[in-house]
């Protein structure tokens, strides 16, 4: 029996197979050496492995379609695929039969990133012609809207992960300085786990509690660790001055290991600690949604707000302020209702 997802991606054989042709790859694409694979020259040209990781995900989805609808052998991988092949006509229909199978407009754009990327590495390359990349620039935009994703986190849910750290620092007290260091950094700064991941021993000022952070694009900025200061110095202190990353991994016994955490063991780190509160998932990203909605609330400026997290445009920060859903439920409450109520 097909899985759900087999039958997505089958259902659109049909739909793209009767109306367009699959145009042969041009000659000698099957032969070209990795290295010039246009889809692999892309993610080598993004600077974080977060990126990287996402955008070969999002290869993988996009060829699985085509796969599906005849455009690519079932045995093609992302690396050995000859992308030069997709043409505008290819592009829309895949593009048009996500948005018709009810995928997010969001989801649908980024695969269009993704797949304009690659095209247009296999244009610097010399391997399309200027015309067809310029087409696929082209492609319109997916409307639509859905609900935002991600959360605020509550007050509640943070009083629960403190109190399971506190649990914790019973049996594993070096590991949990740790812990409290990281989630002080994502709640009180802001930061990405990848960021986090990233902090080097000399990234940390300890004059005025700041921290140089590696951000996206290779820019840097600095945020300030604020009321966790004794946090920082309390695991700075178990951790030693030995320079080297500012978090280091731990064995499941508790003890410190001199390596760095990486940005997916950041991720299970807080996937162990929400189940020992008793917590439903959050996402790592949730902190820095919780950082934003905060400030705003507080009514520090927007710009402040992008400049601390690390944005190049205003409208992406504004979409990590939560705190709108609030003042909807607020303004519900106060309403009357003037029917239906219920007998005394």
């Amino acid at each position: 029996m097909k899985s759900s997802k087999e039958s997505e991606e089958s259902s659109l054989a049909p739909i793209v197979g009767t109306v367009l042709p699959v145009p042969p790859a041009p000659a000698g694409l099957t032969e070209l050496p990795s290295k010039t694979n246009p889809a692999l020259v892309y993610l080598a040209s993004l600077p974080a492995e977060t990126s990287r990781s996402t955008q070969a995900r999002k290869l993988r989805g996009l060829l699985g379609r085509l796969k599906a609808a005849g455009f690519a052998s079932s045995s093609a991988t992302v690396a050995d695929f000859p992308w030069q092949s997709v043409s505008y006509e290819i592009a829309m229909a895949l593009f048009s039969k996500m948005a018709d199978d009810g995928r997010a407009p969001a989801t649908v754009q980024t695969a269009k990133a993704a797949l304009r990327g690659v095209l247009r590495q296999a244009w610097i390359l010399n391997q399309i012609p200027e015309r067809q990349y310029l087409m696929l620039r082209e492609l319109p935009k997916i409307k639509g809207e859905r609900e935002l994703a991600g959360r605020n986190i509550e007050d509640e849910e943070l009083d629960k992960l403190a109190e399971a750290l506190d649990r914790q620092q019973k049996l594993k007290p070096a590991l949990t300085a740790r812990d409290r260091t990281l989630l002080a950094l994502l709640l009180i700064t802001g930061v990405r786990r990848s960021e986090a991941s990233k902090l080097r021993l000399q990234d940390w000022n300890p004059a005025n509690g700041g921290l140089a952070v590696q951000g996206k694009g290779n820019k840097r900025r600095t945020v300030y660790v604020g009321g966790a200061r004794h946090l920082v110095d309390d695991w700075l202190a178990l951790r030693g001055p030995a320079p080297g990353p500012f978090l280091l991994c731990a064995h499941k016994s508790g003890k410190l290991l001199p390596r760095g955490i990486s940005p997916s063991c950041v991720f299970q780190v807080l996937e162990k600690l929400y189940r020992d509160a008793g917590l439903a998932h959050l996402s790592p990203h949730d902190f820095r949604r919780t950082f934003a909605t905060a400030r705003f609330r507080e009514g520090v400026p927007g710009k402040t707000i992008m400049d601390m997290l690390g944005h190049s445009r205003m409208d992406t920060t504004v979409r990590y302020d939560r705190s709108g859903d609030e003042r909807k439920r607020s303004v519900a409450d106060t309403i009357k209702m003037p029917f239906g109520r219920r007998p005394s």
